[in-house]
């Protein structure tokens, strides 16, 4: 948290934060408590889609509104900074040559390493002469005797973001600060009320920023991706229906099948063949798997040495999520094989 980290600063300057103003109740009270806490605030809206939805209404000129007037409460200086081009070539792009090759990605991983704390970190230091960025993601961070810091799970389990971090560098969270980290959101939202802020009971946002207020990705996803007509089979081989191709799916999703009274899932996709394969019990063995293999992996801090042992290695993760406890099979220090204890929902491992 902030009053943590700043009591090291107290005989030397204040050091100047940007904070990043989503429009959000989260990233306003962030800005409040970091001035509270004596800290220089700047606050910055960043902008990365450049369109309006299909009811002609643009969701982020509510947001930059939302957080212009934040800012004005709070009587913080405001910035507005435009990262549409960077988005596309760095997040967008490739969230879509990932749903064509039948992967369903997070974008909001890739924004987080490539936008937020890459681009806009990049910005408020040399442009607004920030020391540091901090934002509205319940998450913490720790230093260790080396000088290096720790990602951790921010006090509200239900809230915590760091999966949403996972890919951003050292030198990054060397400069982020999580000044809600260590408060629940019911908490939070009792201090936006406390200082009479507009968005205290805000709804959290969901889904893509881009999306806008659609009922449906798929109606947004066709504008990018041609609709390709393809069937639904059964691991027999029978046909029982079409879809609109596999970039529009993922494992363990519901299928909307034509005259089925049963609930249909989405056991396996062949974006080669166009094919699904579709299962009518959330509970069939399809829907779950023992293993995983990954890929790239992402190290905030130095890997751990006990991966590097040539022998199998037992993990048991310290996380409320990942309750279970798996061998771990590590290659180059690059990828991983992963054997589960218990098996696991196929639609959270994907």
């Amino acid at each position: 948290g902030a009053i943590t980290l700043f009591r090291k600063f107290s005989v030397l300057s204040r050091p100047r934060v940007a904070v990043g103003l989503s429009g959000g109740v989260d990233s306003s009270v962030a800005a409040h408590l970091l001035k509270k806490e004596g800290c220089e605030v700047l606050g910055v809206y960043m902008k990365n889609w450049d369109s309006v939805d299909e009811y002609g209404f643009c969701t982020g000129e509510k947001d930059y509104q939302d957080a212009r007037h934040i800012a004005n409460h709070l009587q913080i200086p405001f910035f507005e900074v435009n990262f549409v081009k960077q988005y596309w070539v760095d997040v967008f792009e490739g969230m879509l040559n990932d749903y064509q090759r039948g992967i369903t990605p997070n974008p909001d991983i890739l924004c987080n390493r490539e936008i937020k704390f890459k681009q806009l970190l990049n910005y408020v230091q040399e442009k607004l002469g920030a020391d540091y960025l901090a934002t509205g993601h319940y998450a913490r961070k720790r230093e260790k005797q080396n000088g290096q810091f720790e990602l951790l799970c921010g006090t509200d389990a239900i809230k915590d973001q760091t999966y949403f971090l996972a890919e951003i560098t050292q030198s990054a969270l060397k400069k982020a600060l999580f000044p809600v980290g260590n408060l629940l959101k019911s908490q939070v939202r009792e201090i936006a009320n406390s200082l009479g802020i507009h968005v205290a009971q805000k709804r959290s946002s969901r889904g893509l920023c881009f999306v806008g207020k659609r009922n449906r990705f798929d109606e947004f996803l066709a504008q990018y991706i041609k609709p390709e007509e393809g069937p639904y089979v059964t691991y027999s081989k029978k046909v029982i229906g079409s879809h609109k191709g596999t970039s529009y799916y993922t494992i363990g999703q519901g299928a909307r099948l034509k005259d089925q009274t049963d609930k249909w899932y989405i056991a396996e996709k062949d974006p080669d063949t166009n094919t699904i394969v579709v299962v009518n019990d959330w509970s069939h063995p399809a829907l779950f798997v023992d293993s995983l293999r990954t890929c790239n992996a992402s190290w905030i801090t130095e890997p751990p040495s006990a991966l590097f042992h040539p022998n199998v290695g037992r993990v048991y993760p310290d996380s409320t999520v990942l309750d279970f406890c798996f061998f771990f099979h590590w290659f180059r220090g690059l990828s991983a094989s992963i054997e589960f204890d218990t098996r696991q929902d196929a639609e959270n491992v994907e």
